[in-house]
């Protein structure tokens, strides 16, 4: 099974909703959110979660 990683930096400017139809399973941290979904989210920054919990973003896919 492939993984595909986005992070904040040079590997999301990429990555947009034509790319989110790649036959993987994608993961991404912190704001990727705000632009498209991934299936599994990731954010150590305590603000950061409380966005997302707020956003209830975090009922639709799996977050970390």
């Amino acid at each position: 099974m492939k993984h595909v990683v986005i992070g904040n930096g040079e590997s999301r400017k990429w990555f947009g909703d034509k790319q989110y139809e790649v036959d993987a399973v994608t993961w991404g941290c912190n704001a990727i959110w705000r632009d498209v979904m991934v299936d599994n989210l990731v954010a150590v920054d305590y603000g950061m979660q409380q966005e997302i919990y707020e956003s209830n973003n975090w009922r639709d896919i799996q977050c970390w």
